[in-house]
């Protein structure tokens, strides 16, 4: 329902609240970071959290592209191309929903 109205900065709190409940759900690590990453105003700080949350969901859920889809938007956006591109080719590699946009940023990355 937060996502609907972009309210991220409350979504943030209550996907930490649920983290702080259930730490071993990888969707909810996914979901903050999806948060961060949405935020419209970004410091770098905001994305090296959602380079965590992510690496994280990875750690708990390996089998799923769209973390690291996501961490590779963020490394993107860190300019850390080297390991954005693994996390793009991994989240290709394992399917995601963000293919297109996975694929075209790896193309202006490599």
């Amino acid at each position: 329902q937060l996502f609907g109205r972009a309210d991220y900065s409350t979504a943030i709190g209550e996907f930490e609240a649920a983290i702080a409940m259930q730490p071993s759900r990888a969707t909810y690590h996914v979901f903050l970071a999806q948060c961060i990453l949405l935020l419209p105003k970004r410091e770098p700080d905001h994305l090296y959290r959602a380079v965590e949350c992510l690496k994280r969901a990875i750690q708990i859920n390996p089998r799923k592209g769209d973390p690291f889809h996501l961490l590779g938007v963020a490394l993107v956006e860190l300019d850390r191309k080297d390991e954005a591109t693994f996390a793009l080719r991994k989240a290709l590699q394992l399917g995601t929903s963000h293919r297109k946009e996975t694929r075209r940023l790896l193309e202006t990355i490599t």
